[in-house]
């Protein structure tokens, strides 16, 4: 009897692809699209699956993608935060739905277009890191659990995305020339604020400080800012400055010059979830390399626990770490744990 896969799909190229790659291997197929909102584009996923010759089933996740990204994504924000909604939709909404739905149908496993690895090793299931690291998606999926990895499969891993594009466009599929979407799937027109000012009305505005506590001026709203911010500040000083603080209990957002702003050294962190490990103690001496946001190289860091608190120190500073962004942590291509960022060492 051929292993039943039911694959999310968009409607999009890699989606799409996964499909087709585990047809030819020989899965018995059917898809799922999952519908976050009234404007989820559900007629993209029906055509390819009208293309693939395969049936789709319909999964609402409105209500769970309402409560468990869209809020969270809008408390971030208003808390100081710069929130990781495809982190947490991942983890809440469309791989947990997917594998849920897939299990409800009596489906064997279910698959995405996702550019990863599963493996299997000493116990653990863990993602890999993608072959071509220019696309490699292991960032976003951190926090997927034992029993969600054991029933995922990554059909994309090991090929380019160039390869995926050529290959689908000889088969005639209409994705092989749809456009890839860089945006978050709820604001397509990235104005975060525009859409925290709808939905929760306009954010005080406050003052903006120096390191000393001296009021600079008047901000916009907390909504508005970043850690490491240095543009669209709406502030005129003379000289450039870029955000190192935010205080939402205080509505004050810290500003210093940029020659003066200090890369991170390490970070405070929480909220962990272990993969190939089961725990900080089984670390030993491995090599840990960490990621701090999606695009960010990876780099060599040293992981402690004291009094409960986790820490990472970076042998090289990065800049880009914020509160509220995801720590990724790899030893080679094995995604080890991951965790939210609570604060930044300087």
């Amino acid at each position: 009897m051929k292993t039943s896969v039911l694959v999310g799909l968009s409607g999009g190229l890699d989606s799409t692809f996964a499909a087709l790659s585990l047809i030819e291997k020989g899965y018995a197929v059917e898809g799922a699209v999952l519908k976050f909102s009234d404007h989820t584009d559900v007629k993209s996923a029906e055509r390819s699956a009208s293309e693939l010759g395969i049936p789709l089933h319909v999964i609402d996740c409105s209500g769970d993608f309402e409560k468990y990204v869209k809020e969270y994504f809008t408390n971030e924000y208003l808390s100081g935060r710069t929130p990781n909604p495809c982190v947490v939709c991942n983890r809440y909404v469309k791989v947990k739905k997917l594998h849920d739905s897939a299990k409800e149908l009596g489906f064997d496993k279910f698959a995405t277009g996702h550019y990863c690895g599963v493996e299997y090793e000493n116990g653990r299931y863990f993602i890999r890191r993608a072959a071509d690291l220019k696309k490699d998606q292991s960032y976003m999926l951190w926090g997927l659990s034992q029993e969600q990895l054991a029933d995922f499969l990554t059909p994309l891993n090991g090929i380019e995305k160039t390869y995926i594009r050529e290959y689908m466009a000889e088969r005639g599929f209409t994705s092989a020339s749809a456009k890839e979407s860089q945006d978050i799937c709820f604001i397509p027109d990235g104005d975060y604020a525009r859409y925290i000012t709808e939905k929760r009305g306009e954010s005080d505005k406050g003052s903006f400080i120096d390191e000393n506590g001296k009021i600079l001026g008047e901000h916009r709203g907390i909504i508005h800012y970043t850690i490491g911010q240095k543009k669209h500040l709406g502030i005129a000083l003379g000289e450039k400055m870029t955000v190192s603080e935010i205080d939402a209990s205080k509505n004050t957002v810290t500003l210093i010059k940029s020659a003066d702003y200090s890369p991170a050294c390490g970070i405070i962190f929480s909220g962990v979830n272990f993969q190939c490990l089961t725990s900080l103690d089984t670390l030993k001496s491995e090599e840990l390399t960490v990621k701090v946001r999606y695009s960010a190289v990876p780099r060599i860091t040293t992981v402690k626990v004291e009094n409960g608190i986790m820490t990472a120190s970076f042998e090289r500073a990065f800049p880009e770490p914020a509160p509220g962004q995801s720590a990724v942590f790899y030893i080679g291509d094995k995604l080890v744990f991951g965790a939210f960022i609570d604060k930044v060492i300087r």
